[in-house]
């Protein structure tokens, strides 16, 4: 993807219109994983924006209406500045005990955290059989991988990411992977 120079207010403007721009999230249709992600255009011009914009997007985290959207962009485009506001965010339990909006957020938390890290905190690295790591306990278990790394893991530190079960999007997409932008 590449990236286009937007300045701070053109890109404030472009999260106020994810308050407007429904979007339904990402699914995931076959298996191993095949994420359909269905960015909005507001969206797709954010992660378009590049890194200037996970400062303006860790400031509105906390804005429930779209929580879900910062989450799935900070993976796109964030940094390891973005891992733990995304973690903090999890939820640890069952959907009987969470909750369905729960649950959905725990998803995207985790795509945006496994862009992020390419780790196989929830999903396996490579091809074959998909294994679902922590279903129940994404906070936990992205805590733990985070406290044993934080101080000497970098996004930027390469990693392996032609893989068929993780998600590859945003400035980490892999070049020639037109599946995802």
């Amino acid at each position: 993807m590449e990236s286009s120079e937007l300045r701070e207010e053109a890109i404030e403007g472009l999260v106020a219109q994810l308050k407007i721009v429904p979007w339904r999230g990402p699914e995931n249709h076959c298996t191993p994983k095949c994420w359909d992600f269905a960015f909005t255009d507001p969206m797709l011009e954010i992660l378009q924006s590049g890194r200037a914009a996970q400062g303006i997007l860790l400031a509105h985290l906390n804005n429930q209406s779209i929580q879900d959207q910062i989450v799935m962009l900070l993976g796109g485009l964030g940094d390891e500045e973005s891992i733990w506001p995304i973690i903090e965010l999890l939820i640890d339990g069952s959907e009987p005990t969470i909750g369905p909006q729960a649950k959905r957020l725990n998803l995207i938390g985790n795509l945006a955290l496994t862009n992020l890290t390419v780790s196989e905190v929830i999903w396996h690295h490579v091809g074959g059989i998909s294994f679902e790591n922590c279903q129940d306990m994404p906070r936990s278990c992205w805590s733990k991988w985070w406290f044993d790394r934080k101080k000497s893991f970098k996004v930027d530190g390469g990693g392996d990411r032609l893989y068929t079960n993780y998600p590859n999007y945003g400035i980490y997409a892999q070049f020639g992977d037109t599946s995802m932008p």
